[in-house]
């Protein structure tokens, strides 16, 4: 929470990539439109961007800049109307305050922005390092990479992007501390008296129960004598995985280089580290090659035996749900993806009356806000027969009339940026054919918030790009019953003086 006030959340890769299509864009249209050559041009820019980082400027938001800035009688350029606002609006579209964050705050900024990327324009001054410098105090972090694990059972995996020899630094690991475990029991969430807003009740019955353990605890590392936890804090180090051959390819070590940083909490007990604000990464472990690592090979460590009991009898224990269950008709969604022969793409209103899929399963689709033109009136587009009632779907009129085509970019698959979830609201035809086709489709993308500006009919949706996901906590991890264990550490690695459970 602090570190979202503080930062505005910190952007990804995909926050700053969509940040450089907006830049780039609107540095364009100021230069076609001349809108930074005089004091009143400037002014004006200065305003466009403010809009522009809005996120979600509306039409009355473009009519009041034109008729303050624009045209005769604002003394601005006569070049600008009101439809290039509004798709320099449309096309700069965003809802993800990451995104915001990678934006430069000054309309001065916005060139420079646009010519150096805005990832690097958000570098503060004296913050790029010689390489001399990194050399010595740098660790690299870009040694494994996120893949498909080899191991059906476990998911994804990291894999070693080039040959890391034997004693060599895998990655470095940065560690969250939690002082207290308690902090990853599961509540239940109970309304407040008089109608306000809902306070937390005591914990469950068994809320230490690893059923019912946030599934973040499948990630840390731990020790059954200690209430502390640490969180792996960097990218792809939660995704290494336990050798069940116990036969790693790595192991984690307490590196000499942060001994100086290590030492300030590994010298305090829990009990005192928990009375201070502890910030992310001031613990750090790194992960060291137990022996040649090959390019493209999953990197792997041991859990430990007393995870590997665990997971050993929960293996034992488990039983699959009751057939009258809602979690017996659970089906994952990267397993529908790789059956499509089996799982074909519905519309909302098939599946509605005739529901095949999963309780599980929503759609996305990989739709670019940045591309596609904007099609005539609803009422002209060759759809079959007519649209279903749209405003069922929460599309108001003004959506209606604006119905985006969809376009097979570069970077539509880069990432999960592009992937948007999306309601499929009727089978399309193709633009060049008048015969009936069930292979493209129109649907309303939704972004991540619940704005209705953020909705976007979208139509010629080919069936590939439209994809099948798990609802929010309704993947196999979250199902009732699902392993929780932290990853367990050595007695001769975890600090003595945070060994409080006796």
């Amino acid at each position: 929470k602090k570190r979202g006030t503080t930062f505005g959340g910190v952007p990804f890769a995909g926050n700053y990539r969509e940040a450089d299509r907006i830049v780039t864009k609107t540095r364009n249209f100021a230069a076609r439109h001349n809108l930074s050559s005089d004091l009143r041009g400037r002014t004006a820019f200065s305003a466009l961007w403010d809009l522009v980082r809005l996120g979600n400027a509306t039409d009355d938001d473009a009519i009041s800049f034109g008729s303050k800035f624009l045209g005769s009688e604002g003394g601005g350029p006569t070049t600008v109307s009101t439809d290039n606002l509004l798709s320099l609006f449309e096309n700069s579209r965003f809802d993800d305050p990451r995104t915001r964050a990678a934006l430069p705050s000054k309309a001065t900024d916005v060139a420079r922005a646009a010519s150096m990327g805005t990832a690097r324009h958000s570098v503060p001054n004296g913050a790029v390092r010689s390489r001399a410098w990194l050399e010595e105090n740098g660790m690299c972090t870009d040694n494994i990479v996120p893949g498909a694990s080899g191991n059906p059972r476990a998911g994804r995996g990291a894999f070693a992007t080039r040959f890391l020899a034997e004693g060599s630094v895998v990655t470095p690991v940065p560690l969250l501390l939690l002082p207290d475990r308690r902090v990853l029991d599961m509540y239940s969430l109970a309304p407040g008296r008089g109608g306000g807003r809902g306070t937390y009740d005591a914990p469950m019955k068994r809320s230490r129960d690893r059923g019912l353990r946030q599934v973040l605890l499948n990630y840390c590392f731990g020790h059954p004598r200690s209430t502390a936890l640490l969180l792996p804090y960097s990218s792809t180090v939660g995704l290494v995985n336990h050798d069940e051959e116990r036969d790693p390819n790595a192991e984690l070590r307490w590196p000499p280089k942060f001994e100086r940083i290590n030492g300030k909490l590994t010298g305090m007990s829990i009990e005192d580290i928990a009375r201070q604000d502890t910030p992310p990464g001031s613990v750090v472990m790194e992960l060291v090659a137990l022996r040649d690592i090959a390019p493209g090979e999953e990197v792997t460590i041991d859990y430990g035996d007393r995870w590997d009991r665990a997971w050993r009898r929960h293996v034992e224990r488990w039983e699959a749900p009751p057939s009258s269950s809602a979690q017996s008709l659970y089906v994952p969604a990267a397993e529908m993806n790789a059956a499509r022969g089996d799982w074909a793409v519905r519309t909302f209103d098939e599946e509605r009356i005739h529901p095949t899929f999963p309780p599980n399963i929503d759609t996305a689709c990989y739709y670019d806000f940045g591309s596609g033109a904007k099609l005539d009136d609803v009422q002209s587009c060759s759809l079959p027969g007519h649209l279903p009632d749209l405003a069922a779907h929460g599309i108001d009129n003004d959506i209606k009339q604006r119905i985006f085509s969809w376009e097979r970019t570069s970077s539509l698959r880069r990432g999960q940026e592009n992937l948007r979830r999306c309601r499929v609201i009727a089978r399309d035809l193709p633009h060049d054919q008048g015969g009936s086709s069930d292979k493209q489709f129109v649907v309303l993308v939704k972004e991540r918030s619940s704005n209705r500006l953020w909705q976007r009919a979208v139509r010629g949706v080919p069936e590939d790009a439209i994809m099948f996901i798990d609802l929010p906590r309704t993947s196999d991890q979250h199902l009732a019953g699902a392993f929780r264990h932290e990853l367990a550490l050595p007695d001769d690695m975890f600090p003595q003086l945070w060994m409080n459970v006796f």
